[in-house]
């Protein structure tokens, strides 16, 4: 999704720059970092705008911003999100990706995946976080939560709808819908290109 507001002349930090500077945001509630690095562009997307409840966050400290949900086919989101990490951590078997893989992952720096990882197979039962390795790439429970996830967002921003846009790119030939809800020209429409689940 990079590459349509970038394509409408938004300014967007860079994915690595983004992930090193507000990778401790969401366990450190430091809100205020996130507010000053946000104020220096026009557009996010991905990690760590697109992780836990940070879009609240950043709806309640920027007034009037726009949000925009991208759905896809469930099942093929999940094939895409697996093969994109599979290619860049370099397992082959999603159950050789354990604690002990993600313990020797050093991106962006040391424990950084484990813990992205470790938040996203952490579920709960009987009222206690169990973190459950063997869920992480668990087709039945990643869609679930996927399906789960994307409803929360939808319900957030029931009122107004007018800064929330839901956009299935499954269904979408071009950027019509997008460059609308900016209130850019229609001449700046474009074929929508081809999103990767990330």
């Amino acid at each position: 999704m990079e590459a349509v507001p970038q394509d409408l002349g938004f300014r967007m930090p860079q994915q690595t720059l983004r992930e090193e500077v507000l990778s401790h945001v969401l366990v450190s509630g430091r809100y205020d970092m996130l507010q000053k690095f946000v104020a220096r562009y026009d557009a996010f997307q991905d990690v760590p705008f697109s992780q836990e409840q940070l879009y609240v966050a950043l709806d309640a400290l920027f007034l009037n911003s726009m949000f925009i949900l991208t759905l896809h086919y469930a099942d093929a989101w999940f094939d895409s999100a697996l093969g994109f990490h599979k290619e860049i951590f370099g397992f082959q078997y999603p159950e050789d990706a354990g604690a002990e893989f993600w313990a020797n992952v050093h991106w962006h720096h040391k424990n950084y995946a484990f813990e992205q990882q470790k938040r996203l197979a952490t579920t709960v039962q009987n009222g206690v976080s169990v973190v459950r390795w063997d869920l992480l790439y668990d087709r039945t429970y990643c869609i679930a939560r996927y399906r789960a996830r994307n409803d929360e967002i939808i319900r957030y921003f029931r009122n107004p709808p007018s800064v929330f846009l839901s956009i299935d790119v499954s269904h979408e030939a071009d950027t019509s819908k997008i460059c609308a809800f900016f209130g850019v020209n229609e001449s700046k429409v474009s074929p929508l290109p081809k999103l990767s689940a990330r």
